[in-house]
């Protein structure tokens, strides 16, 4: 029973992909209501002509030690991960806008032009089920591993791209790597299915059982 389920949320993620809309924004709100809450934005953007040694004398910025690049922790404007390329990633934020307002604020602070302008290289997530989910059985419908929380990590395609999902048992999703609200919807219906197959096949297994005694 298991693995039909599974077949059939397979081939609902596949065929997804034929439904491939143009990109919205994380701010676009068209469509049904959809309950969800950010938690970090991901931003990217270089720096022109650029020295990873002047930054981190004029930044105090920790220096990597395993990659060449450098580490901005900041209070108000997030962290700001620096590559010798020039090459900016930066999280923490809650907010697009709040994100590339910060990488604009630094480089002008610092004097420094931007080869590439800030963009949103994908957003966190946390959406809602509104019903909790028995983990063990959703870890038998798709190849998952547990957090050291208890929660339950897996991959999940939306479209042409795999996002990560953490899932906890009272039925909230943290989704990881959608880039706008158009895939995020996608997401949140395909974890629907999940959820409503996990409640089928926990029923049936139950029946089961009490048929037995």
């Amino acid at each position: 029973m298991a693995e039909s389920i599974t077949a059939q949320l397979r081939n609902l993620e596949l065929s997804d992909i034929e439904e491939e809309q143009p990109d919205k924004t994380a701010a676009d709100e068209s469509g049904p209501a959809l309950a969800f809450s950010v938690v970090n934005v991901i931003s990217g953007a270089r720096f022109a002509d650029f020295s990873l040694e002047r930054f981190v004398a004029a930044t105090g910025a920790e220096p990597g030690t395993a990659f060449p690049a450098a580490t901005l922790r900041t209070q108000n404007r997030g962290v700001f991960c620096v590559f010798r390329t020039g090459r900016i990633v930066h999280t923490g934020l809650r907010s697009e806008a709040d994100a590339h307002r910060a990488i604009e604020d630094l480089a002008r602070e610092l004097k420094y032009a931007l080869a590439e302008p800030p963009l949103t290289d994908c957003v966190v997530y946390d959406v809602p089920m509104h019903r909790p989910v028995d983990l063990i059985i959703l870890a038998r419908l798709t190849p998952a591993h547990r957090t050291p929380d208890g929660a339950l990590s897996f991959r999940l395609r939306v479209g042409l791209r795999c996002v990560e999902v953490v899932a906890n048992a009272a039925g909230n999703m943290r989704i990881v790597g959608v880039r706008n609200t158009t895939e995020l919807r996608k997401a949140t219906a395909l974890l629907r299915h999940y959820v409503e197959a996990c409640s089928a096949l926990g029923g049936i297994e139950n029946d089961g059982e009490e048929h037995e005694e």
